[in-house]
C-alpha cells in the first residue's frame, strides 16, 4: 500500500483536511518518524552491542569451564600424588592412604558445609533494602493524600 500523494490529499476532502495535511498533522507525523527513526537506530545499536557481548560472555563461559577442568585434573593428580607419597613415605597400603585421604575430604568437607550453614550476621544489601521501604511508605502517604 503506497502513501498517497499531495495531490492525493488536495483533490480529495474539505479544505479543512487540506490544511491539516500541511500542519500540525505533518509536523506531528515528522516528529513522530524522527522519533521512530531516533529508536530504530538506537536499537540496532543496542543489537550490535549485544552481540559483542554475547561473544565476549561465550568466551568468558568458555574459559571459565576449561580453567575449572584444569584445576579439577591437577586436584585430582595431586590426590593422587599424596596417596603415592603416604604409601611410599609411611609404609602403608594404598587402600589406607586413600581411605586416610578421603577420611580428610569428608572432614573438611563436612566443616566447609557447617560454616555455609551459620546464619549471616545481617541482610544483604541493607541500604537498597532501606531505600525501597522508604519509597514504599512515602508512595503509600501521597495515595492517602489522594
Amino acid at each position: 500500500m503506497s502513501e498517497p500523494t499531495p495531490s492525493d490529499a488536495a483533490e480529495s476532502g474539505s479544505p479543512r483536511e487540506r490544511h491539516d495535511g500541511i500542519g500540525l498533522g505533518s509536523l506531528s507525523a515528522g516528529a513522530i518518524s524522527s522519533l521512530l527513526d531516533h529508536l530504530e537506530a538506537r536499537a540496532d545499536l543496542l543489537r550490535w552491542e549485544a552481540r559483542e557481548a554475547r561473544s565476549r560472555l561465550v568466551r568468558r563461559v568458555v574459559f571459565l569451564l576449561a580453567g575449572l577442568v584444569m584445576l579439577v585434573a591437577a586436584y585430582a593428580t595431586g590426590i593422587a600424588a599424596l596417596i603415592g607419597w603416604l604409601t611410599q613415605s609411611q609404609n602403608l597400603s594404598w587402600p589406607v592412604a586413600a581411605g586416610a585421604v578421603a577420611l580428610g575430604h569428608l572432614l573438611l568437607g563436612a566443616l566447609l558445609l557447617l560454616l555455609a550453614r551459620r546464619r549471616p550476621e545481617g541482610d544483604l544489601f541493607p541500604d537498597s533494602i532501606a531505600e525501597l521501604r522508604r519509597d514504599r511508605e512515602l508512595l503509600r502517604r501521597r495515595a492517602e493524600r489522594h
